[in-house]
């Protein structure tokens, strides 16, 4: 879901759910469910060579959501990414917790054409990232 400012900004708002298998710990079984909630929250800018991404993202247990007035700040993680053009190719780099913990790594997307009506890319990018 979002909204567009301009033709060039947008802000968003995204929620995945994802259902974790916990396992049993030395027999017993996990004290809660393994819903999990991610609401992202993002501002976005694009051009013809760049594409910027800033915002945050709040990953918790359903039950977590049942008290929202003890989240605070810590619960937060960023959701950034800045991709710039370069020749035909998108170079990228990304700040996020996708990967399971916080961390930063690159991305890029390398379109090639073969024939006027072929088109093979090849990337590795943010599935939400700025593009």
């Amino acid at each position: 879901m979002g909204r567009h400012f301009d033709a060039h900004s947008q802000a968003d708002f995204e929620h995945e759910f994802r259902d974790l298998d916990l396992p049993e710990v030395e027999g017993e079984p996990a004290d809660t469910n393994g819903f999990v909630h991610r609401l992202t929250f993002a501002w976005q800018r694009r051009s013809d060579t760049l594409h910027l991404r800033l915002g945050v993202t709040l990953a918790v247990s359903s039950n977590a959501l049942k008290s929202p007035g003890d989240l605070g700040a810590e619960d937060l993680r960023p959701a950034v990414g800045i991709e710039w053009r370069s020749g035909p190719a998108w170079l990228a780099l990304y700040a996020d917790d996708r990967l399971g913990r916080t961390l930063v790594y690159p991305g890029f997307e390398l379109p090639l054409r073969p024939a006027p009506s072929h088109e093979i890319r090849l990337d590795f990018r943010s599935r939400h990232g700025t593009g």
